[in-house]
């Protein structure tokens, strides 16, 4: 997971996940909780885009 911003699409650091590697069966959901600061945003809002294996 990474946190990028919505316009110019540039990454979004620091930003401190309590997890950022995670395995779910079919059906599992899990909560994921960031901490950043708004100066490092730079003025946009932020979006979460993610990686992985069979993600739909």
């Amino acid at each position: 997971m990474k946190v990028i911003g919505d316009k110019d699409r540039k990454r979004i650091l620091p930003v401190i996940f309590n997890d950022n590697y995670i395995t779910l069966m079919p059906g599992e959901q899990r909560t994921i909780t960031m901490q950043m600061n708004n100066a490092d945003t730079r003025g946009e809002k932020p979006a979460v885009e993610m990686e992985g294996l069979n993600l739909k």
